[in-house]
């Protein structure tokens, strides 16, 4: 798949969509909420991909946790060699000063990509938040379910002021 396709495809469906709402007509009006729609499934494709391009391993991590549970019960996942809790330390502990700094490359990452014409800048930002929010609180909930006795740092009750 090409590298920017869900950046150009958010920014054409977005100006397609304000564009036919401009114009108002019976037939624009009805291929409006096609559009945003459109919009809407490659706005959250381009959070996921720079959430995932930033931190990588936690994802892959936790993703990998997932496909695991369908077929190890929760308790026994620590005693695989790639979840042992030294991984999990080493991955899901994430020191507070580089979550933050994780985080800055991610709005600069953004602001790179995004044109300014578009004005997109704030929506797919507030997106990314509440995607953080979101996959964080996930895995979190995934890491209570493996590693009863540890926990995700930042916790997802941190997050907020680190946003």
């Amino acid at each position: 798949k090409p590298k920017y396709q869900h950046i150009v495809l958010l920014e054409n469906y977005h100006r397609l969509w304000d564009d036919l709402e401009l114009i108002g007509s019976d037939f624009t009006r009805s291929k409006v909420p096609e559009l945003k729609e459109l919009y809407e499934k490659n706005a959250q494709a381009y959070v996921k991909e720079v959430f995932a391009y930033q931190f990588g391993q936690l994802t892959e991590f936790f993703n990998n946790i997932k496909l695991m549970l369908q077929s190890i019960a929760p308790e026994n996942i620590k005693f695989q060699s790639s979840f042992n809790i030294n991984n999990f330390r080493k991955i899901a502990q994430i020191p507070s000063v580089t979550f933050v700094k994780n985080v800055k490359e991610m709005h600069k990452r953004m602001q790179k990509h995004l044109s300014k014409e578009e004005n997109l800048f704030e929506d797919i930002e507030q997106r990314l938040k509440d995607y953080i929010y979101e996959v964080l609180a996930e895995f979190e909930s995934l890491a209570q379910l493996c590693y009863p006795e540890e926990s995700m740092s930042p916790s997802s009750n941190e997050i907020e002021d680190l946003v």
